[in-house]
Formats: C-alpha cells, sequence, structure tokens
C-alpha cells in the first residue's frame, strides 16, 4: 500500500497540524463536526487529502495522549469510503504511524473506546487489502500511443452512456445533451485523424481563441473549449515512474515523453484549454454552457489521482495543477445558483460585499488607471495643517488614439507619461520613489510574510463575521491551493472580482 517515501516537508507540515489541534482546548469538538461533514460529500480525492491530517491527530498526539471516540470513529469513516485505488505517500505513512501509536497504548477500560478502537484496526486492515489487490491487477503500462488510443476509445464509450436525470425534458438537461453530443462528435473527429490533420484542427481553434478577448461571443468561446476538452490526453504518470516501474516488473520500458511526436501537440492543447477556460472567467460568461466540458476535463483528472497521486506528480503537472484550480473554481460557480438551500449560502451571498479589481494595473505607487476619463490618474497626497488633501492629475489616452495608435498602444503611451510625471514628484520632493512590490496572489487572504518568508492563508468568513487561518506555506501554488479549497468551503470566490475595462467603440 505504500509507495515512496514522502518529503520530509510534507510529513512536517502533518506534525506541525497536529500540534496546532492539540493546542486547542475548546474547538476540537467544531473541528471533528467539520472533518465529519466533508466525509459526506468528499469524493476520493479529497478522502484521501483530508484523511492525512485526521490521521495525524492519533499518529503524532502528545506522549502519552490516548484519543478521543470520535477522533477514532472519524478515522474509520475516510478509510471505509477509500476505495482500492493508490494512496498517497504521505496518507500512508501517517496511517502506518497512527497503527504503531495504537499499538503502543494500554489497554482501556472504557468498553466505547475498545470498540471504536477494534473497528479503526478493522478498518484499516480492509483498506490495506483493497489497496493491495489494486497494485496486484495493475497491469505493465504500454506504449504511449496504445494508451491514448485505449483511453480515447473509453471515453468515447463512457460518452456515449447519457446520464438519465428525471427532468429530462428540462431545458438545463437538454443543454447538458447539446454539450454532451458536441463533445462526443469532436472526440470522434479527433481519433480519426492523422498527426498532421490534429496539427491543422488545433491551429484552427488556437487562432479562434486569439480573438479579442471582448469580440469572443460565448458560443465560439464554447466550441474552442470543447475542442480542447475532445483533444486533451489524460494526465499520465511521470517518465521517471513509468521507467522505475518498467525496472520492477522486468518489463519494456515506456518510450519517455521528449521522444513522443505528439507530446509538443498535448502541450499546445493544455495551453489552449487553460487561455479559453481564463478567457471564459474573465468575461463572466454562464459555467452551465459548459458544465458538461468542466465535468468531463475534472473526471481525468479525478482519475489520475484516484489510481497514482496528486495531479502535481503528473508529467506536466504544473500546467495539470493550474487546470484543476480553474476547472474547480468554475464547477463552483455551477453549483452555488443551484444550491440556495445550503446551510449559510444565502446569509453569505447577502452578507459578501463586491472586491473588485482593475483590469489595468500600472504596478507602481500612486498611479491608476480611470475608467471614467480612460486613462491613467497618478495622485499624491500632502498635509494642509491637520488636513490631509490630494491632487491628482489625468493622462487620457485620447491624444494618443488622435495620433492614429491603437488602443494598447495608446494605453501603453499614456502609462509612460504619468510615470514620468510622477517622476517629477519624486524630484520635487512630494512623493517617494517608487518601491519594488513584494511577492503577491491574485487570490484572497493569500500574502507573503517577508518577516518569516512564508505565504499566509486567512480567508474572511462573511457569515461568522471573522477570519480564519489555513497555516503558512513556503510554496505559492500550495497557499493557492488551500485558498481555494477554503473560499469553496466558505461558498465565496477564491479570487477578486477584475472590472473589464471599458474599450473605444471600432468606427
Amino acid at each position: 500500500m505504500s509507495g515512496p517515501g514522502p518529503p520530509m516537508a510534507s510529513i512536517d507540515r502533518l506534525r506541525v497540524h497536529a500540534r496546532l489541534y492539540h493546542r486547542r482546548k475548546t474547538d476540537k469538538p467544531a473541528a471533528i463536526s467539520t472533518y465529519w461533514e466533508k466525509a459526506d460529500c468528499a469524493d476520493q480525492s479529497d478522502l484521501r487529502r483530508l484523511a492525512a491530517p485526521v490521521a495525524s491527530w492519533i499518529a503524532f498526539g502528545p506522549p502519552g495522549r490516548i484519543p478521543t471516540v470520535e477522533e477514532l470513529q472519524l478515522v474509520t469513516k475516510f478509510m471505509n469510503k477509500m476505495d482500492g485505488g493508490l494512496l498517497p505517500s504521505r496518507l500512508s505513512d501517517v496511517l502506518c504511524e497512527m497503527k504503531r501509536r495504537l499499538q503502543s497504548l494500554p489497554r482501556q477500560a472504557d468498553e466505547a473506546w475498545n470498540g471504536a478502537e477494534k473497528r479503526l484496526q478493522k478498518s484499516y486492515r480492509k483498506l490495506h487489502r483493497r489497496c493491495r489487490e489494486s497494485e496486484t491487477d495493475t497491469v505493465v503500462v504500454a506504449a504511449d500511443a496504445e494508451i491514448a488510443g485505449a483511453e480515447l476509445r473509453a471515453e468515447q464509450d463512457a460518452a456515449l452512456q447519457v446520464r438519465d436525470t428525471d427532468d429530462s425534458g428540462s431545458p438545463s438537461a437538454s443543454a447538458q445533451s447539446d454539450q454532451h453530443l458536441m463533445l462526443f462528435r469532436k472526440m470522434n473527429e479527433w481519433g480519426f485523424l492523422d498527426n498532421a490533420q490534429k496539427l491543422e484542427r488545433l491551429q484552427q481553434a488556437e487562432e479562434a481563441s486569439r480573438h479579442s478577448r471582448r469580440s469572443l461571443s460565448q458560443e465560439e468561446l464554447a466550441d474552442v473549449l470543447s475542442t480542447a476538452a475532445a483533444c486533451l490526453a489524460a494526465p499520465r504518470r511521470h517518465a521517471r515512474l513509468q521507467d522505475a516501474d518498467a525496472k520492477g516488473l522486468g518489463d519494456v520500458r515506456t518510450a519517455s515523453e521528449s521522444q513522443d511526436p505528439t507530446v509538443d501537440l498535448q502541450k499546445r492543447v493544455r495551453s489552449l484549454l487553460l487561455h479559453a477556460l481564463r478567457v471564459w472567467q474573465m468575461n463572466q460568461f454562464d459555467c452551465q454552457a459548459i458544465e458538461y466540458v468542466l465535468d468531463f476535463v475534472q473526471q481525468k483528472i479525478s482519475k489520475f489521482e484516484n489510481k497514482v497521486g496528486e495531479i502535481q506528480g503528473a508529467a506536466a503537472g504544473k500546467a495539470w495543477l493550474k487546470i484543476k484550480q480553474m476547472i474547480d473554481e468554475l464547477l463552483l460557480r455551477v453549483e452555488l445558483p443551484s444550491n440556495p438551500h445550503t446551510p449559510g449560502a444565502t446569509k453569505a451571498q447577502a452578507s459578501r460585499k463586491p472586491n473588485v479589481r482593475l483590469e489595468r494595473q500600472s504596478g507602481i505607487q500612486n498611479i491608476n488607471w480611470d475608467s471614467k476619463s480612460l486613462g491613467w490618474r497618478c495622485q499624491w497626497f500632502y498635509r494642509q495643517g491637520a488636513i490631509r488633501r490630494s491632487k491628482s492629475r489625468n493622462f487620457a489616452i485620447a491624444k494618443f488614439l488622435e495620433q492614429g495608435l491603437a488602443e494598447e498602444a495608446a494605453v501603453e503611451a499614456a502609462l509612460q507619461e504619468a510615470k514620468a510625471y510622477r517622476e517629477e514628484l519624486v524630484c520635487q520632493g512630494k512623493v517617494k520613489p517608487a518601491k519594488l512590490k513584494g511577492p503577491s496572489s491574485t487570490l484572497r487572504g493569500v500574502k507573503f510574510d517577508k518577516r518569516h518568508k512564508k505565504w499566509q492563508v486567512q480567508i474572511y468568513h462573511p457569515v461568522e463575521k471573522k477570519k480564519f487561518s489555513g497555516g503558512s506555506f513556503a510554496d505559492k501554488m500550495e497557499a493557492e491551493v488551500k485558498a481555494r479549497a477554503m473560499a469553496r468551503q466558505f461558498g465565496i470566490r477564491p479570487d477578486y472580482e477584475v472590472r473589464p475595462a471599458k474599450r473605444q467603440k471600432q468606427s
């Protein structure tokens, strides 16, 4: 069941999590209740992710501490719901530590505790057995081209099985069916194309996606997304893992991705998909129009995580992680309107304050985009007695447009004028020299702590009216993953709303 040991930092994070949990006095029941509710609706990937910190409460508890019955029952619940897929190494290791800790404890007089401990040990043995059976069923990895063909055929077969719904005559069911048929048709076409034809089809989709963001209609972008999803091969294990498996089994090794002529094609497909998803988000299109496509890509990622582990460990893991985060965020927009009766959802939406970020940013203090005058505004402050006053000067793009510059070029020219004016103010001592901005994130609650050189996650809960800490992380990507998960739990947008800049009407 256990794979290669995880990095020390992974176990250290679990130890820190356990230490923070055991410092609590009155909040432990609330934490247990939260994880209990999460286990009820979690998929296999989330079960594996959430079970590790719960098991760490037992594995890394203070010396001599006896776990509570509720903690034992919670770990048992997580293990009972897991299938026989491969466990992430950190979960496998922390479960082994938990087992050793329980075996070292003296037998308790409390029958309820003994019963809960026996059920946990039994659940652990069953999970261990399921994972062993899954490993023995694993076949030797075939050539990449054969795997891709088999996956495509399997996905086409699965796509043919349209889900039966009670409201099949409703408009939403009809839209789902249309999405399904479009995706299946594109997948079927892609499977019969040779490499040259695939490249041509991909180039057509890329050309369509390069149109001005404002000129792309929802239908056009949905077609691009369907094409990208149909062309997208499932995530693969990293070449190093495949080579190690082949050596262990004494069989033929798979070719590395660098030798596969389709790898560059798949790299472009992933880039196209991510770009189209971002444009969809920025244009604030209806996510229900692409729900089937989002679900289709999410299933590819979930299948990999259930069988192999975290998507970051796949070949091109960074790209897959970005796709996963974007998919989760857009699916959240699908789910929120359809669950108005979720406890706290209505209250959260009513109390939520819109926090808008302008699309155009100068990156320099004192210079901001003014959407009313269509230009950059340089603003500075001064004191007149005890009163703090401000002055500003606008640099409109209108005069540059009259000179024949395109709009984006005019925006840049106006910005350069504003920067030059700010330098004059610096020389006059009216403003301070511009400081280099430190590392930052576009997600809510993610900030870089300069003192400790770590990323901190603190999300404001609109119902509880207080901030909740998600911890500190050395890696920005890990902090953003945590922030997205907390935002999804609280029912809020993980990122700030971007207000598109007004464009000049084309004459």
